[in-house]
C-alpha cells in the first residue's frame, strides 16, 4: 500500500476468506511541498466505508481524530469530500479523496495558538490584511472601469472626427463637380430654362428703365402748336 502503516484495514478478520467491501482508516498529513518536508501542525483520519455496490454507490465518509484543525475547518473539509464523491460516483475514488484531504491539510497547516490573546491578535491581523486586499481589488476594478470608459469616449470621438472629415470631403467634391449644376431630367431642365427667362426678362426691363430715365413725354397739339 502507498500509505504504509498509515492505513488500517477495519474489515472483520473472521471472514477474510470471503470477499468484503472496503472499510479502511487512513491517517493523513499535509501534502509535501516543493521545498520538501515541513513541520506538521495538522492531521486527520479519513474513515472510508464502502458497500458491495461501490463505486456505483458512493462510500460513507467519516473524519475523526483531528489535530490542528478547528471544527469549522473540519466541517468545510467534510462538505468538500461529500461533493467530490458525488462528482466521482461510478469511479474508483479513494485515492482522489486522500489527495484532496492532504491538499486541504497543506493549506491549513499552521501552528496552534499558545493563548487566546495570541489567537485574537492573529485573527485581527488576518482580518486587516483581508480588508486591505478587498479594498485593493475594489480600487483596481474601479480603475479598470474608468479606463474602459475613457477608451470608449476616445473611440467615439475619433469616429465622429472621421465622419466630419468624410462629410467635408464629400461636400468639397460636389462643389467642384462641373456637372453638378446640369439638370438630370427634362422637367428640371424646363424649370431651369423658365427661371433663366424670368431673370433675363427682369434684367431687360431694368435696362429699359435705366435707358429712359430722365426723359419727358411730349404731347403734340397741331391746333395750338408746340
Amino acid at each position: 500500500s502507498i500509505f504504509g502503516d498509515e492505513l488500517r484495514d477495519l474489515r472483520s478478520r473472521k471472514n477474510r476468506q470471503k470477499w468484503q467491501p472496503l472499510d479502511i482508516l487512513i491517517t493523513l498529513k499535509p501534502q509535501k511541498g516543493m521545498s520538501g518536508p515541513a513541520e506538521v501542525y495538522a492531521q486527520i483520519d479519513l474513515h472510508v466505508t464502502c458497500n458491495d455496490k461501490y463505486p456505483d454507490q458512493v462510500p460513507k465518509i467519516v473524519l475523526q481524530n483531528s489535530s490542528g484543525l478547528s471544527h469549522q475547518q473540519i466541517a468545510v473539509l467534510y462538505t468538500e469530500l461529500v461533493e467530490l464523491t458525488k462528482r466521482l460516483q461510478g469511479e474508483v475514488m479513494i485515492f482522489e479523496l486522500t489527495q484532496h484531504v492532504e491538499r486541504y491539510l497543506h493549506e491549513n497547516n499552521k501552528p496552534s495558538y499558545s493563548s487566546f490573546y495570541e489567537e485574537m491578535v492573529s485573527r485581527r491581523q488576518e482580518k486587516i490584511e483581508y480588508e486591505m486586499l478587498e479594498k485593493q481589488l475594489k480600487e483596481d476594478k474601479e480603475r479598470q472601469l474608468l479606463q474602459d470608459e475613457i477608451q470608449k469616449r476616445q473611440e467615439a470621438l475619433k469616429a465622429e472626427l472621421r465622419n466630419r472629415k468624410e462629410s467635408i470631403r464629400l461636400s468639397g467634391d460636389r462643389s467642384h463637380n462641373p456637372f453638378q449644376s446640369i439638370p438630370s431630367s427634362p422637367q428640371e431642365r424646363s424649370r431651369t430654362y423658365s427661371r433663366r427667362r424670368c431673370v433675363s426678362s427682369s434684367e431687360s426691363s431694368d435696362s429699359f428703365l435705366c435707358d429712359h430715365r430722365g426723359t419727358k413725354l411730349l404731347n403734340f397739339d397741331y391746333n395750338k402748336g408746340i
